[in-house]
């Protein structure tokens, strides 16, 4: 089970400005590997929320767990006079594909090239999920609803940029 789900407003807190610290150390891009680099020290606030037995996980683990804690973060952003949840942090859409790497959403708001780029990669993952829960609908009888849903996903995606 995810370790950061109980996480009190103050630790909340201290783990948020750290990793914020440790994305200003590389451009303003959050790897997990670097995360996982500060978490290693027992003084870090990161650290109580990865496994260091190394018998139950190993890297590859802490980095999904960094991946994971890095996810779990929102920002409260203001649109007109609606307060919106959104991820405090999303994945660099300036890295290829093979590589990591996430930038803070408030930060890239003004960018207009790299705030559509983003917006376009979460909605192929979406168009991606989609594709694949179509056969779980059509084996629940549900088939015509979710190719609706991935139709306008699909038509959404075309329209950005």
């Amino acid at each position: 089970m995810a370790k950061f789900y109980r996480m009190g407003k103050g630790e909340k807190e201290a783990i948020n400005m750290r990793m914020e610290e440790i994305s200003m150390r590389n451009k303003g891009v959050l790897e997990a590997r670097a995360v996982v680099e500060d978490a290693k020290d027992p003084m870090s606030p990161l650290h109580n929320r990865f496994d260091w037995d190394n018998s139950i996980a190993g890297d590859k683990w802490r980095l999904h767990q960094a991946r994971q804690l890095i996810a779990y973060f929102e920002t409260p952003v203001k649109i007109e006079t609606k307060i919106l949840k959104c991820p405090t942090w999303v994945r660099d859409p300036m890295r290829l594909p093979h590589e990591q790497g996430y930038v803070q959403t408030v930060k890239i708001k003004g960018e207009e090239e790299i705030a559509i780029e983003t917006v376009r990669y979460y909605f192929e993952r979406a168009e991606k999920c989609m594709e694949r829960a179509l056969d779980l609908s059509d084996i629940l009888g549900l088939g015509m609803e979710t190719r609706r849903l991935l139709k306008r996903i699909t038509d959404m995606r075309g329209k950005i940029g």
